[in-house]
């Protein structure tokens, strides 16, 4: 699922991505938190930057 900030890679998922930003994060929690829907209730998800299939970060 990809939204704006940031995407949400559930776990047993391949995650590709290298790099995130803590703006990315916060806005993935608060999106969750904020959702009625439970479907990432007691999940475990990885949090990336979009189209940041890297072997290491840019800043690396």
């Amino acid at each position: 699922m990809i939204i704006s900030a940031y995407e949400l890679v559930p776990s047993g998922a391949e995650f590709a991505d290298a790099e995130v930003s803590r703006q990315g994060v916060v806005a993935a929690i608060l999106a969750i938190m904020e959702t009625e829907d439970t479907k990432y209730y007691r999940q475990s998800l990885g949090v990336g930057k979009p189209n940041t299939h890297y072997d290491k970060p840019s800043f690396y």
